[in-house]
This record gives C-alpha cells, structure tokens and sequence, in this order.
C-alpha cells in the first residue's frame, strides 16, 4: 500500500473514533474542527518518510505589524509543539508536524488538542494585533493547506 494512502486510512479511523466531523479540501487536506478552530491535516513524503502536517487556522486576513510579529514571536518561545506562522495572505496557523510512519491515535488526538487550544486561546489578541477574520470552510485553499515541509 502506498504510504501517504496507508496514513490517509490511519487518519480517518483515528478522526472518527475521536468523533470529529471531516471535510475533504483540495490537495488531499482533511479539515476538522477542534475547539472552535478549523485544523487541516495533510500528509506528504520526504526523503522517504511520510510526515502529517496540522495546521490550526487561527486568522486570516490579519494585517502585519510589528506588535503581531513580535507577539507572535514570543508565543513561539513558550510552545511544546509546532510554531506559529504568519502566510504571505495574512492567515496565522499554529503548524506542527508529526512523523506519519509511527503515527497513533492519542499522539494526534493531543497534538489536534494542544493546536486547536493555543490556536483559540490567542485569537482575541491576534484579533486586537491585526484584525482579520475567521476562516470559512468555503474559502479557497489557504497557504497552510498545501505547504512544502518546513
């Protein structure tokens, strides 16, 4: 079987005994909601290994300044997995990345967790930072969707 279908297959099982609703997005990106906050989930191979990427959208649409860089800055200083990011389209994602390969159910669940979590908790100073607006399900495909490995 081929990897990245053998992890597609582990993701759904292991979203669906969590009991998260799934929407397909393009490019083979999973969307589930977790705490109020859209996280895609989307696998990809590198040098042999299969990786899953989470990206919980926490704005999009902010406008950059140099209180939201730095505030955001600092919030990458105190997290115990993954990063915040700011696209070229104004969307912020907390991004983390897990091997895919050895991938179970309650490491997800607790990234899925973690992510979502901070994502929602710093939402109302991205708000005050730079504005912005929620992501829409029918949005198009957002820079967090299909981004090469970091």
């Amino acid at each position: 079987m081929d990897p990245l279908d053998d992890l597609h297959d582990r993701l759904g099982t292991f979203l669906g005994a969590l009991g998260l609703e799934t929407a397909h997005r393009p490019g083979g990106v999973t969307a589930v909601q977790v705490d109020d906050v859209p996280v895609l989930l989307s696998g990809f191979v590198e040098d042999g290994a299969t990786w899953l990427r989470l990206v919980a959208l926490a704005r999009v649409e902010v406008t950059p300044s140099v209180a939201l860089l730095h505030h955001l800055t600092s919030l990458n200083r105190d997290l115990l997995v993954g990063a915040f990011q700011l696209f070229e389209d104004g969307t912020i994602g907390v991004s983390a990345t897990l091997p895919g390969g050895m991938l179970d159910a309650h490491t997800l669940e607790r990234v899925l967790r973690y992510v979502g979590g901070v994502a929602a908790r710093e939402r109302p100073a991205f708000i005050a930072l730079g504005g912005g607006a929620p992501w829409r399900p029918d949005a198009p495909a957002s820079p967090g969707e299909d981004t090469p490995p970091c």
